[in-house]
């Protein structure tokens, strides 16, 4: 009787985990929609790919001196990270802008990431690259702080220029 009532125990509180990190995941992607339409309105550039860039844990290793992450946050973030590369963008989220399924190397746009939040629900951080041509384009990390005003980037960092 023990042991059935240890392995009703268990599965009980897997299934419960379970739901919670994928409600977790759905508030957040609503969340990131809002984050992404302020983000798009602020920036300049007409077009986007549907693509989100992709990302890897490897990507929060050139944030490692800026930002100390817990535990929890590398399980949260490496989860959003799977849904961020299954993702695609549309028109949803701004219809000022081009939605570019293909996109060329002459062309100018711009390729973002969804958001990744910490798992304090306080701080997020979007990969962003800008194409201007075969030859000029930049890719770079933001962290932002949420707060009653909306949001404050905190850092930018650099990740490539051309």
């Amino acid at each position: 009787m023990n042991a059935l009532c240890l392995i009703m125990f268990l599965f009980f509180s897997v299934t419960s985990i379970e739901c919670n990190s994928q409600r977790g995941i759905l508030d957040k992607k609503k969340n990131g929609d809002l984050f992404l339409k302020w983000l798009l309105n602020k920036r300049q550039e007409k077009n986007v790919s549907t693509k989100p860039i992709e990302l890897s844990m490897g990507t929060l290793w050139r944030m490692r001196k800026e930002i100390k992450f817990s535990g929890r946050d590398s399980l949260d973030i490496q989860l959003q990270i799977e849904e961020n590369n299954k993702a695609t963008f549309d028109s949803t989220l701004s219809p000022n802008k081009s939605f570019l399924e293909k996109t060329r190397i002459e062309d100018e746009y711009l390729k973002i990431s969804r958001p990744i939040y910490f798992a304090n629900g306080k701080k997020l951080w979007v990969y962003i690259e800008h194409y201007c041509g075969d030859t000029c384009g930049e890719g770079f990390i933001q962290v932002y702080e949420i707060n009653k005003k909306g949001y404050t980037l905190l850092f930018h960092i650099s990740t490539w220029i051309s």
